[in-house]
């Protein structure tokens, strides 16, 4: 296998595994890389190259698993302390989705802050590392696409979709 098509079904392998929670099979492996022969040293690297970019081979590993224990301790804590917060019962949310139909704004807003991902669910969704995702809210935040609210959690700015195009054409001009 030339370096150029190793690169491609490498990249390829990646892919599915970000699809599949980060894991790839052994079956999967060896139908990317054919010609790499089980318990050999390339097949050694491979594996290697695939611990280190986060992958399970095998069983799925749960994103935790791959956490330091300094990303643990904080992804717990946030878990806590958002678990505080309270959540809608589905007839509630279900009354809100009516109202902000009928085009309720308050209930829009609502709406909003319940669907605005939370800093853990980013990280594990993208699986980063927590402090990278809270890094990314921030900016966010300095640009005033979203605020905070101490103890509640993250909403949407008014006026984020203005921000943004702004931003947008900026880039353009």
């Amino acid at each position: 296998m030339e370096e150029k098509e190793f690169r491609s079904q490498l990249m390829e392998s990646m892919k599915l595994a970000r699809k599949q929670g980060m894991c790839l099979s052994e079956e999967q492996i060896h139908s990317f890389f054919p010609d790499i022969q089980q318990g050999s040293e390339q097949m050694g690297f491979l594996l290697e190259y695939y611990k280190n970019q986060k992958i399970g081979v095998g069983d799925r590993k749960e994103v935790e698993e791959y956490l330091s224990m300094e990303d643990r301790n904080y992804l717990e804590e946030y878990l806590n302390g958002i678990s505080a917060l309270e959540s809608m019962e589905p007839e509630e949310l279900k009354a809100v989705m009516l109202s902000a139909i009928a085009g309720d704004q308050d209930a829009k807003e609502v709406l909003l802050q319940q669907f605005l991902p939370k800093t853990a669910e980013l990280a594990k969704l993208y699986a980063i590392n927590p402090s990278t995702a809270a890094k990314g809210i921030n900016i966010l935040v300095d640009a005033g696409i979203l605020y905070k609210k101490r103890g509640i959690g993250m909403f949407v700015s008014d006026g984020a979709k203005e921000v943004i195009r702004t931003k947008r054409k900026a880039r353009f001009c």
